[in-house]
């Protein structure tokens, strides 16, 4: 490809001249150029704007301008454009100021040839094409610089001479030239505890052991502030790899920092107290636990905090009340404690507190008491007075302690023995406490699984009526045999059930399961289909839950189960939760024949208005009052003052745990109908062990015995009745 011709514009009004430059240019080179000549200023400027040139070729003096104001009114002209001054001899110390003004070279007439004619425009071009590639780049290294509004900094390190920009000596509030050739004063400025690292990585540099410098510390502003810094810097080096020059630059860090410092802080803080949170306690604990490793006498304790009756101020006054009695609530734990110990809040109402360096146990519950004091203390929350106390759960630090979790855990369940033991309490915590929860979550967990894997199951305890001491019911209880334990105690593990809310589905299953053996038995013996009543209970969640009518009748209907023969046990404390209610519940199951027993009567708080309004069949007199009435008169009469009430609301009565002769005899004497308890036999998992006492003897019927035999006795499940 054939190269472009170079552009050339010349002010030459001399003829002479005018031939020496066409033969130079286009006759005699063996570059191509396109020469164009102009003999006035004007006539030039005319030219470059048709045509611009690549190159300018002008003498000084011309019709129309003459000396140094001739090259001003060309470069005005045609800017940008490079431009070879050429003059007389005379006048050539006007071409050296045109040149120190901008002009590309100059050129005396009669003392140069062709050849460095040609020379001088092409490196006068070369040098322009170079300049403005410099100041281009100049340019972008300025507006990057200033950009990223970082100050830079060179410093040669042969001379020690330091160059600082303006963006540099701002960044610390100083005037531009306060540390111009300086490096001692920069390290001046320099943190004392930043100082030694900043130079180690300046070394490490300068060395080669690092292939830029990258470091970040805190400088002193001219306010007296500290502010943080990010130095950034790269070294040149000789032939022998010694770094002679370190360049680089210096930016704000502060802003950044400062974000990172309140996202740190907000990571191990509660935004609503202000107080660490539960990350930064259990890092706290973590640090206590790691120091009394390494000095067994350093021991500490851990302090776990529950508000009581939060919840009440949130239900009563709003949550905002709420919010600021939680504020409240923490700047007195953190006016209660050392500025040495950790006050956390770890949700809700609930905080813990890290005692450093604590005696004991008795230090430990001073404390404790110094803070329920400080809680105490009335607060006027939206116009109101409120004193709020708190129960405590104190853990002391031991060798079993090995995390955190561990420590919080028993501060935890001490704190729930200080709230069951009437709140506005502390407890200190001991290694059965943990024990008794690890229990209590096997049993959880067993007791979830125990349906499933068919180990729970249901035996019944017979009813009998006292008027012929035959069975006309049977009550049917749960029972579990754990595959490791054997027999869970019923008081043990109903409880629990009821507790944890899994009594729902253990009702549910137990309901069926019962239901499902009664129809069993039926079917395998015909002869007895319908003869007996069975009795199941309902705990209070159960009772409550809202399909459980839908429930019941469709059990009774899959195993075709009539009604009339079932009867649902309900303890006082269930139905009188809302009695009415409960009332409206039992209402369509009642009509549909079933029967509904007031179970444990005499340990709640029944009224005799709504005993009459609740449609009820029968009062079951709990075993506490029918075990002392073979030598409490208190009992008897309690007894007789039940089964006449009853009798007077038209109710029947049951009475329950009978187990002696005595017992039985004073039951019968009161005119209770029926009983149930060990003397009739213990419950077993066989109906066909009940069956054999089903048949009616013809010479008892109609008149009451007068006490258990001695003779003839019948068995009923592996004990004796000894019926008249």
């Amino acid at each position: 490809m054939t190269a472009q011709p170079l552009q050339v514009l010349v002010l030459e009004d001399t003829e002479a001249d005018r031939l020496f430059v066409q033969d130079a240019l286009v006759g005699g080179s063996a570059f191509q150029f396109d020469v164009r000549f102009a003999d006035t200023v004007a006539e030039l400027i005319a030219k470059a704007r048709q045509v611009p040139p690549d190159v300018a070729l002008i003498d000084l003096c011309v019709p129309d301008s003459a000396g140094l104001p001739t090259w001003r009114a060309v470069s005005a002209g045609i800017p940008g454009t490079p431009i070879v001054v050429q003059s007389g001899l005379q006048d050539e110390e006007l071409a050296i100021q045109a040149l120190g003004e901008g002009a590309q070279d100059y050129l005396v007439k009669g003392r140069f040839s062709h050849s460095q004619l040609v020379r001088a425009l092409r490196f006068a071009v070369q040098r322009h094409t170079t300049e403005a590639a410099l100041r281009l780049t100049q340019q972008r290294y300025q507006l990057a610089a200033e950009g990223s509004n970082d100050g830079i900094w060179d410093w040669d390190l042969h001379c020690g001479e330091l160059w600082l920009s303006p963006r540099w000596t701002a960044i610390v509030g100083l005037p531009q030239d306060a540390l111009r050739d300086d490096p001692a004063g920069w390290m001046a400025l320099v943190h004392p505890d930043d100082v030694d690292g900043f130079a180690a990585a300046i070394m490490a540099h300068s060395d080669g052991l690092s292939s830029h410098l990258e470091h970040e510390h805190r400088m002193r502003h001219a306010d007296g502030q500290w502010r943080w810094v990010l130095c950034r810097g790269l070294a040149t080096r000789d032939d022998q790899g010694r770094a002679v020059r370190m360049a680089g630059s210096l930016t704000d860090a502060t802003a950044r920092k400062q974000a990172e410092e309140r996202l740190l802080h907000d990571a191990l803080h509660d935004r609503l107290t202000g107080l660490a949170n539960r990350v930064l306690c259990l890092d706290r604990i973590a640090l206590a636990l790691s120091r009394a490793r390494r000095s067994p006498e350093r021991r500490f304790a851990v302090l776990f905090l529950d508000l009581d009756r939060f919840k009440l101020v949130n239900d009563s006054l709003g949550h905002l009340a709420g919010d600021a009695l939680l504020v409240e609530m923490a700047d007195r734990l953190r006016l209660t404690v050392r500025p040495s110990d950790t006050v956390a809040r770890m949700g809700g109402d609930e905080f813990c507190v890290v005692l450093e360096d604590i005696g004991g146990p008795t230090a430990a519950m001073r404390i404790a008491e110094r803070i329920q004091a400080a809680l105490a203390a009335p607060v006027a929350l939206a116009g109101t007075e409120v004193v709020v106390t708190a129960s405590i759960g104190i853990a002391l630090h031991d060798p079993a302690h090995q995390r955190p979790e561990d420590l919080i855990r028993d501060a935890d369940m001490a704190m729930y023995r200080a709230k069951e033991g009437g709140k506005a309490r502390h407890k200190v915590s001991d290694s059965g406490l943990h024990l008794m929860a690890v229990e209590q979550l096997e049993l959880e967990t067993d007791l979830r699984r125990s349906v499933a894997r068919g180990e729970l199951g249901v035996v019944f305890q017979p009813i009998v009526a006292l008027a012929t001491g035959h069975v006309v019911g049977v009550e049917a209880l749960a029972r579990w045999q754990h595959p490791q334990r054997g027999a869970v105690a019923p008081d043990k593990f109903i409880a629990f059930a009821e507790e944890t809310g899994l009594i729902v589905e253990l009702g549910r299953h137990l309901i069926d399961r019962t239901l499902s053996l009664f129809a069993a038995f039926e079917r395998a013996h015909p002869d007895r289909r319908g003869q007996l009543r069975v009795a199941v209970n309902l705990s209070p969640r159960q009772f409550w839950e809202p399909d459980l009518v839908s429930e019941l009748l469709d059990t009774m209907h899959r195993h075709e189960f009539a009604p009339q023969r079932l009867v649902l046990e309900i303890t006082e404390s269930a139905l009188m939760r809302d009695w009415r209610q409960a009332a409206a519940m039992l209402d369509p199951l009642r009509k549909l024949g079933v029967r509904v027993h007031l179970d444990d009567f005499g340990t709640g708080y029944s009224s005799l208005s709504q005993l009459q309004r609740l449609p009820l069949d029968t009062l079951k007199i709990d075993r506490s009052f029918v075990t002392g009435l073979g030598d409490r008169l208190a009992d008897l009469e309690i007894v007789r003052a039940v089964a006449t009430m009853a009798h007077t609301l038209g109710k029947t009565v049951v009475a329950e745990g009978i187990e002696q002769p005595g017992q039985y005899e004073a039951v019968r004497a009161l005119g209770i109908q029926e009983a149930q308890g060990w003397l009739f036999g213990k419950p077993v998992s066989a109906l066909h062990d009940i069956a054999v006492t089903w048949t009616q003897r013809s010479e008892q019927a109609g008149r009451l015995p007068a006490g258990p035999r001695r003779t003839a006795p019948v068995v009923v499940a592996g004990a004796a009745l000894h019926a008249g």
